[in-house]
């Protein structure tokens, strides 16, 4: 069983954790946003998918101190 997020971050003394997903990979951003994540940038049309078509981006961080302080205690 994986260990979770926070004593994996905090193991490697991570400050901040980033999170890349496709826009159209719901079940991708759905899990980063229940497992505390923030929303920092929706970058649109920022790459091809293999088949030529314009994708964009979700890009999530949780970084240490913020999150906490703003009320998130762990996953949901």
């Amino acid at each position: 069983r994986p260990e979770p997020l926070e004593r994996q971050s905090h193991a490697l003394a991570a400050r901040r954790v980033e999170i890349r997903t496709d826009d159209a990979n719901s079940a991708s951003w759905k899990l980063a946003e229940r497992a505390g994540f923030t929303l920092e940038a929706l970058l649109r049309g920022d790459s091809l998918t293999p088949f030529g078509e314009v994708r964009s981006t979700r890009v999530y961080a949780r970084v240490r101190g913020i999150e906490e302080a703003l009320g998130y205690s762990g996953a949901k």
